[in-house]
């Protein structure tokens, strides 16, 4: 694959979100799920990609293409389906300036808009195999990420549809790790005490010493709110043992959604 440069090949995941511009340079570096291989990913995504494609190609016409995704505020599914495709093609191509922006997102989108569904699956369909076979040869971390947008894209669009499935596929613990990860360096870099997230009877604590709070959630849950999907007032009426204030703005990765979601 020409152009590809996999340590830049990072952006913010998930999409089109309401965020602190602050964060994006408070952002550590991504690191990979444990025992993680960058062949597992791969295999997820692939699973991700084509169970996303059969589904849109099956189940919705022309209208639903057109609907609302309330969890990526301001796009379609049509909008965010040219996200996930835009994101191969650009790393193919190489166009990679001004990568994780607004404006490298929105021509992902722009390009596509009038195109009707089946080529847009189509584009993915035909770039995606080159695509995955670079993807072999990258760190895991960014296989994770890669991995972790797509199952948090699945879900956006699935629940604009209706359609409360694949809640549980092998990209969710991909992506809820990566996705703690990344609030482990968080709470880091805000010097606040470490936090223990139990979710569905899974505990974690992130950070290093005594825990502050604990956080007790669904797996599903834990996920969204990690990923930018839930306001800050659903966060902060979580199950919570300790004060959880210092934690509130600090779980999702691209600051908090100023309206609710519920799904």
């Amino acid at each position: 694959m020409d152009h590809v440069v996999h340590a830049h090949v990072r952006w913010h995941a998930a999409g089109r979100h309401q965020r602190d511009p602050a964060q994006h340079h408070r952002r550590a570096r991504p690191r990979p799920p444990a025992g993680l291989t960058v062949a597992d990913a791969v295999v997820v995504y692939r699973e991700t990609r084509e169970r996303l494609s059969d589904y849109l190609v099956r189940e919705i016409d022309d209208e639903w293409w057109e609907a609302a995704v309330p969890a990526c505020p301001g796009w379609t599914v049509q909008d965010v389906v040219s996200h996930m495709v835009g994101i191969v093609a650009d790393i193919q191509d190489g166009r990679m300036e001004g990568v994780g922006s607004d404006e490298w997102t929105a021509f992902q989108v722009t390009a596509r808009r009038d195109l009707p569904l089946t080529e847009v699956i189509g584009e993915w369909s035909r770039r995606a195999p080159a695509f995955e076979e670079a993807v072999a040869a990258w760190p895991p971390a960014v296989a994770a990420q890669i991995v972790a947008d797509s199952a948090m894209h699945e879900l956006d669009i699935r629940n604009a549809l209706g359609d409360r499935s694949s809640r549980d596929t092998d990209a969710v613990p991909i992506a809820i790790d990566y996705y703690a990860h990344k609030l482990a360096d968080r709470i880091a870099e805000a010097g606040v005490a470490p936090l223990v997230v139990d979710y569905d009877g899974t505990v974690v604590t992130l950070g290093e010493g005594a825990p502050g709070a604990t956080l007790r959630t669904t797996r599903f849950e834990a996920l969204r709110a990690m990923g930018g999907r839930r306001s800050a007032a659903q966060v902060a009426a979580y199950d919570w043992e300790g004060d959880a204030a210092p934690y509130v703005a600090l779980i999702s990765s691209y600051g908090s959604r100023e309206e609710p979601l519920v799904e």
